[in-house]
């Protein structure tokens, strides 16, 4: 099915493993930026080279579709812009740095407050540390009286800095028919067929390879005591009787997939392979058949038939999402959140098939700009922050103790009078250093790295809380710059600032660059992401 990922990159005998294929205009098109056309081949070149590259990550195929797309309307963008400015190179590296140099050409260092920002940049502390996070105990529910009230006190923590979109969704499942199953498992028999009758080990390898590369794959031993195994070891056992290595088994069918064995070595009791797990796919007939069943509820919809009425009719459920940002993914599909960007509210965006779960019909039933949240927007934000309130109150009890039995002897180490067992979750460290990243040692915390560097004598400070929970720390020293070490790093500090500031324009002109480009992508026709 030309949506999956894999089906779009594959190339030669991957077509053996494709129930079905449609056929695609001459030179088709992922994407046009500014007039200037992104062709599918070049795209999904790039697609596969970025998938091998993150293979042993655990980055989504929606993820690098998604990466790869902005990363080559980034740089067609950049090419725009710098033949606009007259800038030509023999690389890209070259162009990038000459538009950056002639964007940030006239930015001046902003030094009216690089002294305090020097002062705070440099001053560091070294202490000894008590953390008690704040571990929540069954968390009781408030009634929203009391919520509206920890809302109004903590309104600034409640913004949005984007604009965010909330849908409702019906989904479809799409899932494979039995004819397409029996399909997919035909054509992996006849690749099967293939590896065995390669005459040669190159041959067989290269046509292993070119389906190994784009399917789920791997390496590992069969061994005969393995229970687990069993089923594998015996149909490879069998088959390797008359040939021990080099022999292709399968396609071998498994509650965890379909399974294709390539013998690499035979020894006693045990067999070296390789083997691939081919998806089995619905056939393009079967989801268009699923499609427009989700376009039949979609004309429905536009006709006056709530939502609701609609779950009822196609055995599905109204779920409502999250709010999300228009660079947010939802049900692992950039695409979904795109299209209701774009969406009017009260709207359905039209069917999209997203990788998580399926063909989706959504209605876009709410929209926010930027700047404050109403309280009934962030509800379950404002009712998990006061959970964690309570959690942190109640830890109080536990870090006044730990205070009560805590002093700092004559040589400056601290000494803990008891047991930290019943402070649950309590980690100590000694001799750490508190910088200006919000480093507290193996901790990050900036609210309680900023009060410990504020510190004007040594000695216990304390119990006071921070972002993550409770401290008490035994200053040893803090380090403040003095006038004199600025006047002596001015220099290296301006060059810090200003650098720091000329990254900020280049990456403003590049967010401008793509807020006033004209896109059209076209690859929700190929993909499903």
């Amino acid at each position: 099915m030309t949506h999956v990922l894999l089906s779009v990159v594959a190339c030669g005998l991957v077509a053996t493993l494709t129930a079905t294929s449609i056929a695609q205009p001459a030179q088709p098109v992922a994407g046009i930026i500014n007039g200037d056309t992104i062709l599918l081949n070049t795209y999904t070149t790039q697609v596969a080279q970025r998938a091998r590259e993150l293979s042993a990550t655990s980055t989504t195929a929606s993820d690098i579709v998604e990466q790869t797309w902005q990363t080559m309307v980034q740089q067609l963008l950049i090419r725009q812009a710098a033949q606009k400015r007259g800038i030509t190179a023999s690389s890209y590296a070259d162009v990038v740095d000459a538009l950056q140099q002639k964007v940030t050409q006239s930015v001046q260092p902003d030094t009216s407050r690089l002294y305090n920002e020097y002062l705070d940049r440099y001053t560091t502390a070294n202490v000894d540390v008590i953390h008690l996070p704040c571990v929540r105990t069954t968390p009781t529910v408030p009634p929203d009286s009391i919520l509206r009230a920890y809302y109004q006190q903590k309104q600034r923590q409640y913004v949005s800095l984007k604009p965010l979109r909330r849908l409702a969704c019906l989904t479809w499942a799409l899932r494979a028919s039995p004819v397409d199953t029996s399909l997919m498992v035909n054509n992996i028999a006849a690749f099967v067929r293939l590896l065995n009758e390669a005459t040669t080990t190159r041959s067989r390898d290269s046509i292993w390879t070119s389906v190994a590369e784009t399917v789920p794959s791997g390496t590992g031993i069969l061994h005969r005591d393995s229970a687990v195994q069993s089923p594998f070891y015996e149909a490879v056992h069998a088959a390797s009787k008359s040939k021990k290595t080099g022999i292709a088994v399968g396609p071998l069918q498994h509650p965890s997939g379909v399974h294709v064995f390539l013998v690499d070595s035979a020894r006693a009791g045990r067999y070296v392979v390789r083997v691939i797990i081919p998806d089995i796919e619905p056939s393009r007939e079967t989801v268009d058949s699923i499609m427009q069943e989700v376009r039949t509820a979609q004309q429905m919809f536009q006709k006056g038939r709530p939502l609701v009425d609609l779950a009822g009719t196609f055995g599905s459920t109204v779920e409502l999402s999250p709010y999300v940002s228009a660079e947010a993914k939802l049900f692992e599909s950039y695409r979904l959140v795109k299209e209701a960007f774009a969406t009017p509210v009260g709207s359905a965006l039209d069917p999209i098939d997203t990788p998580e779960r399926g063909a989706v019909l959504a209605v876009v039933v709410d929209s926010l700009a930027a700047g404050q949240m109403d309280f009934d927007d962030v509800r379950d934000r404002v009712l998990a922050d006061w959970q964690r309130d309570q959690a942190c109150s109640e830890m109080r009890t536990d870090m006044l103790r730990i205070h009560a039995v805590t002093t700092v002897l004559d040589d400056g180490r601290m000494m803990i009078g008891a047991p930290l067992s019943g402070a649950s979750g309590a980690v100590i460290e000694r001799d750490v250093l508190v910088d200006a990243s919000g480093a507290i040692g193996s901790m990050h915390d900036p609210l309680a790295a900023q009060a410990v560097r504020a510190a004007t004598t040594s000695g216990l400070l304390g119990p006071f809380r921070g972002d993550n929970g409770w401290y008490l720390v035994n200053v040893h020293y803090v380090v403040r710059a003095t006038p004199e070490d600025y006047r002596q790093m001015r220099d290296n500090v301006l060059s810090t600032i200003t650098n720091e500031q000329k990254k900020l324009a280049w990456e403003q002109f590049l967010r401008d660059l793509l807020d006033s480009a004209s896109i059209e992508d076209r690859r929700g026709r190929y993909f499903r992401f």
